[in-house]
């Protein structure tokens, strides 16, 4: 008989869990992961809405500006590249003074298929790669740290706060960045696994399953 896995058992925390102040998260040292929370997004009564929601998630998951070089036999160029926006642009509409325009793939959806989709999404939460993973001393530690920078992003949104210093201080962490997105607090499940690491191979764990799994807000 083959011998079962030995994987510790993971915890999840959506937002329903913490309310916000994630006291019941596990004090010791682990392994955590950031997922979206598909579930967040099946409240809507129109294919218009839905397209909407689709477009929240893109903002979210969009790249920012990419910079590089292009050299040549004479010279050396500085060039931007512009993410292609080809795939998703079939689920976004268009608003203009006559009417809505739909992507290629809305066309054909009922407010039914799209609500089927959103569904099949929310089962896909914790499937797939997460948005970001790391190992702490700490995990509550580590989730009132990202709480606490997602929190000072929206304050200083609402203030009007400087653009430039503003994306500079968002990008130091996961919630700031998602909060720079636009995103809210409670569409994250927060998954996490407690466990004794010795503290000088977290580091080097910590760089492989980032890696490994290539999060879009992981560390590059």
């Amino acid at each position: 008989m083959a011998k079962h896995l030995d994987i510790e058992k993971f915890e999840l925390f959506p937002h329903e869990r913490t309310l916000g102040k994630g006291d019941n998260i596990p004090k010791g040292r682990g392994l955590y992961a950031w997922y979206i929370d598909f579930s967040k997004f099946k409240n809507f009564n129109t294919v218009e809405e839905f397209s909407k929601k689709i477009e929240l998630i893109n903002n979210l998951i969009s790249l920012d500006a990419i910079t590089g070089n292009v050299k040549s036999f004479f010279r050396n160029y500085s060039v931007s590249l512009s993410e292609s926006r080809l795939f998703i642009d079939k689920f976004l509409i268009d608003d203009t003074e006559e009417e809505i325009i739909f992507g290629d793939k809305l066309k054909n959806l009922s407010v039914d298929d799209c609500r089927k989709i959103m569904e099949l999404l929310a089962n896909f939460s914790i499937l797939v790669n997460p948005l970001y993973v790391g190992i702490s001393s700490s995990l509550r530690t580590r989730w009132e740290q990202h709480h606490k920078a997602f929190t000072t992003i929206k304050e200083l949104q609402g203030n009007n706060e400087d653009e430039g210093y503003l994306k500079a201080l968002a990008q130091k962490s996961f919630g700031g960045r998602v909060a720079y997105k636009g995103f809210n607090w409670e569409y994250l499940i927060f998954a996490c696994v407690e466990k004794d690491i010795d503290r000088k191979l977290i580091n080097e764990t910590e760089f492989l399953i980032n890696r490994l799994y290539n999060p879009l807000f992981g560390r590059k």
